[in-house]
């Protein structure tokens, strides 16, 4: 018996060197220097719900590089494109 022995918990180093290695995972840092704002701005994004954050175990905000390459793009990765999805409208049908 091993008393005192921690088992296998990593540290916080440990633990935030493991949920940033996603390589599609930005920083509020490096989103504003894709749009071009203040961090701050992006965190408001975040809090306003037009663009979505995970939480790392240590609280800090990471956001989807798809998501925000869509944004960038003018494409809402959360709702389908309304050209594919509504008929025509005024038409034969063809």
């Amino acid at each position: 018996m091993t008393a005192g022995v921690q088992e296998n918990k990593p540290s916080r180093v440990q633990e935030k060197t493991m949920t940033t290695q996603d390589p599609d995972l930005l920083t509020p840092g490096e989103v504003a220097v894709m749009f071009r704002v203040d961090p701050k701005t992006v965190t408001r994004w975040a809090n306003a719900g037009k663009l979505t954050c995970i939480r790392t175990p240590g609280g800090v905000r990471r956001y989807h590089g798809a998501e925000v390459r869509a944004l960038l793009a003018g494409v809402s990765p959360r709702q389908p494109d309304r050209r594919t999805v509504e008929p025509l409208k005024g038409g034969d049908g063809g």
